[in-house]
């Protein structure tokens, strides 16, 4: 078969490392388009908008004046934006915008061979059009990129509104869970023969199905046996498993699996968790890395987060440090820097974190405070705190972090995390380092474990991050228990 002529394509990035803008190229290789121009900006505050900065865009704008490319010439991002910044880009650059997310999606609906790979990125499709929607309503032809892969009868020119988007992927789901169904009574039949299961896993195109076909070939099989082999991203999202069975040695069956991607979407991962259930049940995982890649130990560390649920991880026995259990967060936008005095914003998402946990206040052992030491937010805080907690606050074990590190502004809330997690596995509750004058009179009459550590039993802790322009945030860690 000749091979396909790549089509030209431009690109928009911003904040692109070298190893991301080598990824984009290959990503957008993989979906047949090569990079020719382009810009590139790097700011970190969003527009709102745009995504990239107005100047910028126009920018562009003046580039395509220059250059001149045919109007089915699309524009890559390296970013996912909102369908709003999506459409304002299309519409004043005249060029259709396809992001980074999308750019995956469509490789992965050009690679699906099987109905459970089409319904897989169609459900992923779905999802991604219902996070799209600019107005109400959507073309469903906007889902498929008018390939016309999966599509039901009279359902090519259906405007689905996002209920009716939800419907569509309640569908596709049920008859991805029929055929899960079957995948399983195939398991179970492959795990009664008492011939273990080995999975590959690994970066796409990091070898995976060269392994495969390496051992195939070495058990003397037929060549029609082998897996599909090529050197591209996402060559294949099927699951594919074949019997190893070489004289004087242990048969096994070994499945070669998709391939992963830094940043894939959520939404991807989630419609592919009935083929990472051959690995979850694989009775060994073969982790295979590319040596020759300059980025092979991200790659790497990318597989393991992918992968990691909590079956893999005590699989492979890694320490679990305790479980993430609740989750809040509100935004009171009362000031650019300073809190709300009685603390009733920031309030709202420790609340919700708890209720989000199924705890109670009581249940909270230790609270890490944002503690900045400064009166704005210390009495607001310690004011919150109260309201939070009730009577039970007194009780309430709470020290500041902070007076020990300094604020670590953006780095401040992983860290302080990181003291809840010692918290809970040293039975131990860090202290308020250089707390000399408690203002009992402004409000801050609390417990905050000053000057010297507690040793105590520690199974539930929340941790704090009160940020600028009132955006706050609460996480609870639970002791992990079988």
């Amino acid at each position: 078969m000749a091979k396909e002529e790549l089509k030209s394509a431009l690109y928009f990035f911003n904040n692109i490392s070298f190893r991301d803008s080598e990824e984009m190229i290959n990503l957008a290789l993989a979906c047949n388009y090569q990079l020719v121009d382009g810009l590139l900006q790097n700011v970190k505050v969003v527009n709102k908008s745009y995504y990239f900065g107005k100047g910028k865009v126009e920018e562009f704008k003046t580039l395509l004046n220059e250059i001149k490319m045919p109007e089915d010439t699309p524009i890559i991002l390296n970013v996912e934006v909102s369908g709003t910044q999506k459409r304002n880009l299309e519409e004043v650059l005249g060029l259709r915008i396809i992001d980074r997310t999308e750019l995956i999606l469509n490789i992965f609906e050009s690679r699906a061979k099987t109905t459970e790979a089409k319904l897989q990125v169609e459900i992923a499709k779905l999802h991604y059009l219902s996070s799209k929607l600019v107005d109400e309503k959507a073309n469903y032809s906007q889902v498929t990129s008018g390939t016309g892969h999966n599509k039901g009868k009279g359902e090519t020119n259906k405007e689905l509104s996002q209920r009716e988007i939800l419907s569509a992927i309640k569908r596709k789901e049920k008859q991805l869970e029929n055929i899960k169904k079957s995948r399983k009574t195939g398991r179970n039949l492959r795990n009664s023969s008492s011939i273990p299961v080995v999975a590959v896993v690994g970066y796409t195109n990091a070898g995976k199905s060269t392994l495969v076909n390496s051992l195939i070939n070495f058990s003397k099989k037929k060549p029609s046996k082998n897996v599909l082999e090529k050197d591209m991203l996402f060559a294949t999202l099927e699951t594919s498993s074949r019997l190893i069975d070489v004289y004087n040695y242990p048969s096994f069956i070994i499945s070669d699996t998709v391939g992963f991607v830094s940043r894939l979407p959520y939404y991807l991962i989630a419609a592919f968790r009935s083929t990472l259930e051959e690995i979850k049940e694989a009775d060994y995982i073969i982790h295979v890395i590319d040596a020759s890649s300059k980025y092979y130990d991200i790659e790497m560390e990318v597989t393991n987060f992918i992968l990691e649920e909590l079956e893999h991880a005590k699989k492979r026995g890694a320490t679990i440090y305790a479980e993430l259990a609740g989750y809040g967060s509100s935004c009171d936008a009362y000031h650019i820097t300073a809190p709300l005095s009685d603390g009733s914003g920031a309030a709202l998402a420790v609340k919700e974190a708890i209720a989000d946990a199924g705890l109670l206040p009581g249940d909270v052992d230790y609270y890490n405070a944002h503690g900045t030491s400064t009166k704005a937010n210390d009495v607001g805080e310690s004011c919150m705190i109260k309201s939070v907690f009730g009577d039970y606050a007194k009780s309430l074990h709470i020290s500041s972090t902070k007076s020990m590190t300094g604020h670590l502004i953006g780095a401040a809330g992983a860290i302080e995390a990181f003291f809840c997690l010692k918290a809970i596995n040293e039975s131990f509750i860090p202290p308020t380092i250089n707390l000399k004058n408690q203002d009992i009179e402004a409000g801050c009459d609390l417990d905050y474990t000053a000057n010297r550590g507690i040793e105590c039993q520690v199974n539930v802790t929340a941790s704090a991050s009160l940020g600028f322009g009132g955006h706050n945030a609460c996480i609870i860690l639970k002791k992990y228990t079988e």
